[in-house]
């Protein structure tokens, strides 16, 4: 017989105390729009000109982008994640004929746990395997398994989600009423993986919008070097003049005239909303679906 022990897996953690209280207010916010998670946009202090260190957690384009300005808060919060899933993961996983869209919930996904919104289900679940969410604290949409979605605490509810809406201030593309993807791929590469200051010069409290000048600061000439410029000097951008926005509102106003539309103009390269975008109603770009695994690794490095 081998001398060697035979090697067993620990036994299943005992579920938390708190579970039952839990499961029931899964079960209530299923039932009503009344539970809902407030954004970290109505706890901080947004002032016009006023300057904060923030990074940039998802781009959809430069007029919708998400920041996170409570990096610490937000790490502490998934490291509890990690801690606590790993290990009642069993307990919190929400049966499939619970599943509804809308639902605030807990998803493990390229190595971590998520608080989330299913923004879609697919329609064959007894097949099919994958759904998509969107992820809170971070402005991301992401593919994940039906069998890696867990309920959440509902001490979870409580703590506002970190990721906030953001647009690039007063610029346009240029050559086109939308985005291209140069610009999406360069406005990625100045601000990807790293903090930046915003100075903001205007705030959407309806929206829930903050409107950022983008900047890294150059100690040598004790000043801002501003990525908005960078993305001017680079023609992937243009300032936008009030005879610019009047027109290009103007346009847009046609379009919908013939279209039979009743809707306030807006500026072209402000569709889609952030409201579709979270709600998984447009495919998002590609520069946007590679950022997931970069973020993370530097995120909880």
């Amino acid at each position: 017989m081998s001398s060697e022990k035979e090697i067993t897996e620990p036994p299943p953690a005992e579920p938390p105390a708190h579970l039952q209280t839990d499961w029931d207010f899964f079960l209530k916010q299923l039932n009503t729009k009344s539970v809902q998670i407030e954004s970290y946009f109505y706890k901080a202090t947004w002032k016009d000109n006023k300057a904060v260190q923030l990074m940039v957690s998802h781009i959809y384009d430069l007029s919708h982008f998400w920041v996170v300005s409570q990096s610490e808060e937000v790490d502490l919060i998934h490291k509890y994640l990690f801690d606590f899933y790993s290990k009642h993961q069993a307990h919190y996983k929400v049966p499939r004929e619970h599943f509804k869209l809308g639902m605030y919930c807990i998803t493990y996904t390229e190595g971590a746990y998520y608080r989330s919104i299913l923004v879609n289900i697919p329609l064959k679940i007894a097949t099919d395997t994958i759904a998509f969410v969107f992820l809170v604290d971070f402005g991301f949409m992401a593919r994940v398994q039906l069998d890696q979605i867990y309920f959440m605490t509902k001490a979870l509810y409580n703590v506002p989600q970190f990721s906030i809406r953001a647009c690039l201030s007063g610029l346009g593309p240029v050559g086109s009423e939308t985005w291209s993807m140069q610009a999406i791929e360069r406005f990625s590469e100045l601000v990807s993986n790293k903090p930046v200051y915003a100075q903001i010069t205007h705030v959407n409290e309806k929206q829930k919008t903050i409107f950022v000048r983008l900047g890294e600061y150059d100690f040598k000439s004790n000043s801002y070097d501003y990525i908005n410029d960078v993305l001017i000097r680079d023609k992937l951008a243009r300032l936008l003049t009030e005879v610019d926005i009047r027109a290009l509102k103007h346009a847009d106003k046609k379009r919908n005239q013939r279209s039979g539309g009743a809707r306030k103009a807006r500026l072209p390269f402000s569709y889609p909303s952030f409201e579709v975008i979270e709600k998984g109603g447009c495919v998002d770009s590609l520069a946007a679906a590679k950022k997931l695994r970069d973020f993370s690794v530097f995120f909880f490095k």
